[in-house]
């Protein structure tokens, strides 16, 4: 009796999986009040660098970095505090991408 196998029972992927960070509400507070969509270009979005919060990487220049990218831009019906708000999980991966997905829902207010 205790020799036979139970096979696993065999479903599509997608069925048994479903992230939890796509329904969970940003950190950031900020919700732009603009007619219709925005769009932001590949472009710019290339221009950002990106940020992983590595011991070796100094986030104070980093900041710099993208506040000099940002006066750059323009996007229209946004001020550039604004802008900033929606760029800035744009610009951040690994480390420093999961502790942002780690604070609380609007707790990013400028």
């Amino acid at each position: 009796m205790g020799d036979r196998e139970v096979e696993p029972v065999r479903r599509p992927m997608t069925d048994s999986y479903e992230p939890q960070h796509l329904n969970q509400p940003s950190c950031i507070a900020f919700q732009p009040n603009i007619n219709g969509n925005m769009n932001l270009s590949c472009k710019l979005l290339n221009t950002l660098l990106h940020f992983s919060g590595d011991l070796n990487e100094n986030p104070h220049l980093h900041i710099k970095d993208f506040f000099d990218i940002c006066k750059m831009q323009s996007i229209q019906g946004l001020t550039p505090k604004q802008m900033r708000l929606i760029l800035f999980p744009f610009l951040l991966k690994s480390n420093a991408k999961l502790w942002m997905n780690s604070l609380d829902a609007g707790s990013i207010h400028s």
